[in-house]
């Protein structure tokens, strides 16, 4: 928005200072400065392999023989 030169009340508008009037919701004190970017997964979580191969298209009997079969 600065770099597009858009003036500092309409920023303001756009980032939600309307709503925090309306909802009488005080503007944020904090920030998150540091994102996580991994999680830590339990044991039983699929890998992202698996989650792919998941995702492929399969026919029913396949499907359904691959349940029966485990």
């Amino acid at each position: 928005m600065r770099k597009c030169e858009l003036p500092e009340p309409y920023q303001a508008k756009f980032l939600g200072g309307n709503a925090r009037k309306l909802y009488r919701i005080d503007a944020p004190t904090k920030f998150i400065a540091d994102r996580v970017t991994e999680i830590e997964r339990p044991e039983w979580w699929p890998t992202e392999e698996e989650i792919k191969q998941s995702l492929k298209p399969r026919s029913v009997s396949a499907a359904l023989e691959e349940y029966e079969h485990g």
